[in-house]
């Protein structure tokens, strides 16, 4: 629901093309995401005989207690956020460019019929 209603922002309001709107939100998803993403990697390589920590309480031990502070550790635990942030901004905006292109062809090839969802 976020990246729909940035992406509809983005092309509205700012003017921006499908593909620089669709790259952008991605990248903004793949950053509010990247904490919550590497939590789940983290719980999911508990061994079954360990008891698994919560969501939240995995989130908070990548800040707090670090010896070497929330700055560095929010460094630390983002380190990979750029490449991610490229790779995903890349993807979706081949995709909101290609887009364009194929909803032109769909509607030469079924005219009002894809507008009006008969």
């Amino acid at each position: 629901m976020f990246v729909t209603l940035l992406v509809h922002a983005l092309q509205h309001r700012h003017g921006l093309s499908p593909a620089a709107s669709y790259a952008v939100a991605a990248g903004a998803a793949v950053a509010v995401d990247y904490s919550v993403d590497m939590a789940l990697k983290r719980i999911m390589v508990v061994p079954p005989s360990e008891r698994v920590p919560g969501l939240l309480a995995t989130i908070r031990s990548f800040f707090v207690g670090q010896e070497h502070g929330v700055l560095r550790s929010v460094q630390l635990v983002h380190r990979g956020l750029s490449a991610k942030v490229v790779e995903f901004s890349v993807n979706y905006g081949v995709m909101g460019f290609t887009s364009v292109y194929t909803y032109a062809a769909l509607r030469r090839l079924m005219g009002d019929e894809l507008d009006n969802g008969k």
